[in-house]
């Protein structure tokens, strides 16, 4: 394992203090897996323990399927196809205008480069109603993103 940078080292030790905080935050356990699967210079590459963070942070927030997503990438890099099939699909099932199953190769209809996070009651992300705020830029590619 590399030596953390200040910037992953700090952020894993945040993410660390929330969760012994509050064990039951999906979204502490999803960043961690995020940072232990990211593979930037510096960050703490270990697939089997990202994949145990944000397996918890699926068990714990099922309507969020970013996770299903990122299990399925990691499954890949660890070699283990079918697995990261079972969470594409599944994911391809929960929000089936996911741009992120799109570009792995899966089909969908009436597609938009902001269909993630519509839901089937017809709302629409904030990308869509012209409000882009500086977090909604990563949706666009346009963001610094971990993957």
């Amino acid at each position: 394992m590399q030596p953390f940078s200040a910037v992953t080292y700090v952020a894993e030790a945040r993410w660390q203090q929330l969760l012994q905080t509050d064990g039951s935050n999906a979204r502490a356990h999803a960043q961690l897996g995020m940072l232990y699967s990211c593979g930037l210079p510096g960050a703490p590459v270990d697939l089997s323990r990202a994949r145990r963070q944000i397996g918890q942070a699926l068990v714990l927030n099922r309507a969020e399927t970013g996770p299903q997503v990122r299990l399925g990438e990691i499954a890949l890099l660890q070699g283990d196809e079918a697995a990261a099939s079972g969470y594409l699909e599944a994911e391809r099932r929960t929000n089936e205008r996911s741009v992120a199953i799109a570009a792995a190769g899966g089909s969908q209809t009436d597609n938009s480069a902001s269909a993630e996070g519509q839901t089937r009651r017809g709302n629409r992300p904030l990308l869509e109603s012209g409000h882009v705020g500086p977090f909604a830029l990563a949706a666009t590619g346009q963001g610094l993103w971990c993957s």
